[in-house]
């Protein structure tokens, strides 16, 4: 199994920044577990953190017509059984038709620790949220209140609404949010029509782990 440039970004090396001095590209390979071709232009050590990192000359590569860099792994891959992360989230479209549904996001703590998480969702203007019907609960069906709350409304055909959430997650604990909206309310007609069919499109939430 290999990857290059070209497979990742599905175009090859083409032209240096006109705006820098220079351009260069790096690859950690403290691991060396893959081998580089053509061979990087220099190799540098870190030693405060133990890395190794491969350098190219960017505008030396182009020179010599090299246009992709490719990555071959020393021994197959091998992929195992991957441990689920100590934090995920999943969101869901609830109800039915074209006038009412809700929105609903499980995040679950896998960890045995509690964890205090910051939880970030953008929502398109043309579907109408309410923040007095956003409720938080654990699988045990008790009521969580956040620790902090920003909420931004949406405008119509302008910008969405923002919703973000500082809580903490209890260990080994599943929490639902919910939050009811109206589909489309906010258009009319055709548009109104088109707007419903974007519900697919509705961008996912984040919830992280702050530093």
């Amino acid at each position: 199994m290999s990857w290059s440039i070209r497979t990742l970004f599905g175009i090859g090396l083409t032209s240096t920044c006109p705006m820098a001095e220079s351009s260069r590209i790096y690859f950690e390979t403290t691991r060396d577990v893959f081998k580089l071709q053509p061979p990087p232009t220099e190799t540098k050590q870190f030693q405060q953190v133990s890395r190794t990192v491969a350098v190219y000359d960017l505008g030396r590569l182009l020179d010599e017509g090299v246009t992709n860099i490719v990555a071959s792994y020393n021994k197959p891959t091998v992929f195992g059984i991957i441990p689920k992360p100590d934090l995920h989230a999943a969101r869901y479209v609830t109800g039915h038709g074209q006038e009412k549904g809700g929105i609903v996001t499980k995040i679950v703590n896998n960890s045995p620790k509690p964890l205090t998480i910051v939880f970030l969702d953008v929502i398109p203007w043309y579907l109408r949220c309410y923040l007095h019907s956003l409720t938080i609960k654990n699988s045990r069906g008790r009521t969580l209140e956040p620790l902090r709350t920003e909420f931004l409304p949406g405008r119509a055909r302008q910008r969405p609404y923002m919703l973000e959430l500082v809580g903490l997650t209890s260990p080994n604990m599943v929490q639902v949010l919910q939050n009811f909206l109206q589909l489309g309310s906010q258009a009319s007609g055709q548009e109104r029509d088109e707007d419903i069919d974007q519900l697919r499109k509705v961008a996912p939430e984040m919830a992280r782990v702050p530093s």
